[in-house]
């Protein structure tokens, strides 16, 4: 469930703020939502919302970084 709610968000189908279903998509990789106007970059909340994640079921920070190819000190 927690899987699926993060990939939705990371491809931009759903807003990460507010849940709208639909997003506007610009070439930059950004997204805008048009029920709450929040923008945000689809790269950087894929990072946020997958190491949240792995901090979530206990993971280290250091199999973290590997998983996600970061380098240790970004995780």
């Amino acid at each position: 469930m927690i899987i699926e709610q993060i990939s939705k968000i990371t491809t931009g189908e759903i807003c990460k703020s507010c849940g709208h279903k639909s997003l506007y998509h610009y070439k930059d990789q950004r997204v805008k939502c048009p029920n709450c106007n929040s923008r945000y970059f689809l790269k950087t909340t894929f990072l946020d919302l997958w190491t949240l994640y792995y901090f979530s079921i206990e993971s280290t920070a250091n199999k973290t970084a590997k998983e996600l190819q970061l380098n240790y000190r970004t995780v």
